[in-house]
């Protein structure tokens, strides 16, 4: 029941349509480390940014992501914020994900919105996410790419320089 001014009004809730739109899913920001970094200031302030080592070539709008970001090999815990957009159902949203380069098939179904994964190994990882909304419809996969350099004993130009010494 809903009161107005004028009247009394009753909404059938069984009688309403479902959506059909499934959820719009997002990654609102990547924790590196345990610290939640400013790319909005790495990206504005670039001395601090070479300090650092992350490499990134722009943000994305609105949620300030780093686009291909390249990380040094001592930054290689990475958590995932994840968000989803449900206007009917917002609290029955679940999400599913999968890091390419380290997860063989898909997690399982879960409400917890963040995604951890510690001491990765040096190579290139794409996050993939997807959630689903009280229907039991499936967002659109969103993808991030992410970078783990190797350690500069582990360079192409290492091992050259470790083949002149043994020759």
């Amino acid at each position: 029941w809903i009161g107005t001014v004028k009247s009394l009004v009753m909404i059938d809730l069984y009688k309403l349509n479902k959506p059909t739109v499934p959820p719009a899913a997002f990654i609102e920001n990547v924790i590196v480390n345990g610290n939640n970094i400013d790319f909005v200031e790495l990206h504005l302030n670039k001395e601090k940014n070479v300090n650092q080592d992350i490499r990134f070539s722009g943000l994305q709008p609105y949620i300030y992501t780093p686009d291909n970001l390249s990380l040094p090999y001592n930054m290689n815990h990475l958590t995932f914020n994840c968000g989803a957009t449900d206007w009917f159902y917002n609290h029955k949203i679940e999400f599913q994900y999968k890091l390419e380069g380290y997860d063989q098939d898909w997690n399982e179904e879960t409400t917890n919105s963040m995604a951890d994964y510690k001491n990765l190994s040096p190579g290139h990882y794409n996050f993939k996410l997807r959630a689903k909304g009280a229907f039991g419809k499936w967002s659109d996969i969103v993808e991030y790419k992410i970078i783990i350099r190797n350690p500069y004993w582990l360079s192409w130009w290492a091992f050259i320089i470790y083949l002149l010494i043994i020759i």
